[in-house]
């Protein structure tokens, strides 16, 4: 039948192309035949399906606007321009394209997760949960949807309303593991939760991990020998600008690459400076954006990697579900979550002896390895401006100030802030979140504040700042800063420190609610962390009566941080390093 039609035959000869691995002349091919065809829809298909398999995107977007073009009644050739807008960051042609989508199919669910997905992406939440609601009412009951709007509540802390979503969703769906992974990322935040429900929770996650296919024949005969180079990978989604690249930076930058080769593969579709500084800072740079899991797990196996170190747990896009392939001899979860992975493929977890003491092997299934003082270095902000005065002494009152993420706050928190704001009279309370980009999102968070119980009257909400160096200009506002419970902070708790504003913490029995401790400890506050309630509106209140006191520590507390093992790379580094060999000297004696 191709003999006969010549364009037919080409494009089989272009999907051939394809198939073998060569997709420089497959692209070249299609778009011949699209620019020479260009009212064929086949021949201008074969030109999206190739230059999407060239990784070109505005090629794919050029093509796709031709498809549409020919067939502007099809809702999924206008979706996948839209999802390919949404990746050239295109928000607003993204959603004209779903607008003129929904009218051909306002039941596809799809499009209104789509159009979640972008406008959360450009940080407008209130938006993204307004389309959640419009698609559930197109479409009730609708899983997807369902999932969606348990996260939309999942990111405003309403854990009243996510938890019993999750829990249906799991009643209804009980084989997909998401519903279970989100569910005990959201425990992590319930406060006065037994730590052994949130233990099972994270167990049941990890159920579904261990049920991967696996791959360890791949490095069965892998030279054990304890002293040779070590190919080490990092997996995540967070190399860019975000909490976890703070942490790691340093260790890449200072990690003997005679003894160490370092691997990174990055799970996320962000990128930006930072991730341009990391990239020139390791052996092996792979942006793995859009392989999945299996893809992925070989790519890693391709790659002989002896130790491989997750950095995100269950948060969003993190490379778990490729590493439970078991595509290393040796697994580590590290840094970008506060809990087990509940997996027994992940052989080990980076902590320290204050985050997880004795007594912590019985919350988690991997083998605890601590690093001690701290199991973090912080590279402080560059652009962070200088230590401001202390407020409080023009002011006249002491201004008390939370930077968390707004999925932190909750009435049990909120209810020992207004205890310490009750102690100290005519003092204020600062809040701001990462969360709080548009007046609508700072209106919601006012009233969810007022109720968890906040006197409004003292309390000031200020929006997200628009930089980093901003951002860390505002903690000049405060005279000293309030932890959260029972997700403590942990780049908030670095950058008030950093800027000068020492931080009362409520140590918890988990590592949860222990990092802020680990942390205050490491540069010698250990006087601010409080084991009750009662000491920690005591603490606030104590430091925050003599503000003399205040200032020389606000005048010291840099020196002191950039002094402490919480910023000596270095010596991290070598610490790290030894964890490591440890790791992996122990898989070897154990063959």
């Amino acid at each position: 039948m191709t003999a006969n039609n010549p364009i037919a035959a080409q494009l089989a000869h272009v999907e051939n192309l394809l198939r073998s691995g060569n997709t420089k002349d497959a692209l070249a091919l299609a778009r011949a035949l699209a620019n020479a065809n260009p009212h064929d829809f086949s021949c201008v298909r074969a030109a999206i399906l190739t230059s999407h398999a060239a990784a070109d995107l505005p090629g794919t977007i050029e093509y796709l606007r031709r498809a549409v073009a020919l067939r502007p009644q099809d809702a999924s050739l206008r979706l996948n321009l839209a999802k390919a807008l949404h990746e050239s960051d295109d928000t607003d042609a993204a959603l004209r394209e779903i607008a003129a989508a929904l009218p051909l199919q306002p039941s596809a669910s799809t499009l209104y997760l789509e159009a979640r997905q972008l406008l959360a992406d450009k940080q407008r939440y209130m938006e993204s949960r307004t389309w959640v609601e419009r698609g559930l009412a197109a479409c009730p009951g609708d899983a997807a949807l369902t999932f969606a709007k348990a996260g939309e509540f999942l990111r405003t802390g309403e854990y009243d309303k996510a938890m019993p979503l999750y829990d249906a969703l799991i009643r209804a769906m009980p084989q997909m593991a998401f519903f279970y992974l989100d569910r005990a990322y959201a425990q992590n935040y319930l406060p006065d939760v037994d730590p052994q429900h949130v233990y099972a929770a994270h167990k049941a996650c990890g159920a579904f991990l261990d049920m991967a296919p696996d791959m360890s024949a791949a490095w069965a005969s892998r030279d054990c020998d304890v002293n040779r180079v070590l190919h080490v990978g990092f997996i995540g989604p967070d190399f860019f600008r975000h909490s976890v690249a703070y942490f790691v930076e340093a260790l890449f930058n200072n990690l003997d690459r005679t003894r160490v080769k370092v691997h990174v593969y990055h799970t996320n579709r962000n990128r930006d400076g930072v991730t341009d500084r990391i990239e020139q800072a390791v052996d092996v740079f792979r942006h793995v954006k859009q392989e999945q899991p299996g893809v992925l797990a070989q790519i890693i196996a391709n790659d002989k990697i002896d130790v491989l170190i997750d950095l995100a747990g269950y948060t969003q896009v993190h490379g778990l579900t490729a590493m439970a392939a078991r595509p290393a001899p040796v697994m580590a979860t590290y840094c970008g979550y506060p809990n087990t992975t509940g997996s027994s493929r992940i052989g080990w977890r980076i902590v320290d002896s204050i985050t997880d003491p004795a007594g912590s092997e019985s919350f988690n299934t991997e083998r605890l390895l601590r690093l001690d003082p701290c199991f973090l270095c912080y590279t402080p902000e560059a652009q962070a401006p200088e230590v401001a005065p202390l407020p409080s002494q023009s002011r006249g009152f002491v201004t008390f100030g939370s930077f968390n993420a707004q999925r932190k706050f909750n009435k049990r928190i909120c209810g020992l802030w207004r205890r310490v704001l009750e102690s100290v009279p005519n003092s204020r309370l600062a809040i701001k979140s990462i969360n709080f980009t548009e007046d609508s999102s700072v209106t919601f968070a006012r009233q969810q504040l007022q109720d968890f119980g906040l006197p409004m009257d003292r309390v000031v909400v200020f929006p997200a700042a628009k930089s980093a160096s901003d951002h860390l200009a505002q903690y000049g506002e405060i005279d000293i800063a309030l932890d959260t419970y029972p997700y403590h902070g942990t780049t908030t708790t670095c950058e008030a420190l950093w800027m000068g504003i020492p931080v009362v913490t409520l140590a918890g029995q988990t590592h949860v609610s222990r990092v802020g401790a680990s942390l205050l400890t490491c540069v010698g506050l250990p006087s601010w962390i409080a084991r009750t309630d009662d000491e920690y509106v005591d603490i606030a209140k104590r430091y925050a009566s003599d503000t003399e006191a205040l200032a020389t520590l606000r005048s010291t507390l840099r020196a002191r941080v950039q002094a402490s093992e919480l910023c000596n790379a270095p010596a991290f580094a070598k610490k790290f390093e030894a964890a490591i060999r440890q790791m992996w000297s122990a898989w070897a004696s154990g063959r």
